[in-house]
């Protein structure tokens, strides 16, 4: 395992990527798990969790024998961080995997609202109450809106 001394973990995996775009998918691999590993030791989670998708990414996208298995590494590695990036990508990367012919459909930013979570907004007007009183109308706000 390479010793990254404090230093970010992306280079090496930015190594891997390279490797895999050239054709040597084992040494991409490699590359990327060493990153990953780095990153683990350092305690960069996030770092981790990127690095196991793109490594995933690359495994399905050259069709090598373990892209399930870096499917599994990278849903692991998400499990330990908060971040909806990873997990949208995640959620392309489920779809690729089941028909990576459609790698032009998937992969593309029209694709994006496919695989959007739906958001949850709450109500702004949620607790107003419009009274009628004998002088006039009166507005009532919750105290969660109002700022002190």
């Amino acid at each position: 395992m390479l010793d990254t001394n404090g230093y970010p973990t992306h280079p090496i995996a930015n190594l891997g990527l390279l490797f895999y775009r050239i054709g040597e998918f084992a040494d991409g691999r490699k590359l990327y798990d060493a990153s990953i590993a780095a990153a683990k030791k350092d305690g960069h989670h996030i770092a981790a969790a990127q690095a196991a998708t793109i490594n995933c990414r690359e495994a399905i996208l050259f069709r090598t024998p373990w892209a399930k298995e870096s499917l599994e590494a990278a849903h692991k590695a998400a499990k330990l961080v908060s971040s909806p990036g990873i997990n949208f990508y995640l959620r392309k990367l489920d779809e690729l995997i089941k028909s990576p012919e459609n790698v032009g459909r998937i992969l593309t930013p029209e694709s994006a609202k496919r695989f959007s979570l739906p958001k949850t907004v709450p109500d702004p007007l949620k607790g107003l109450r419009l009274e009628h009183t004998a002088t006039g109308p009166v507005l009532l706000i919750p105290r969660r809106i109002i700022k002190s």
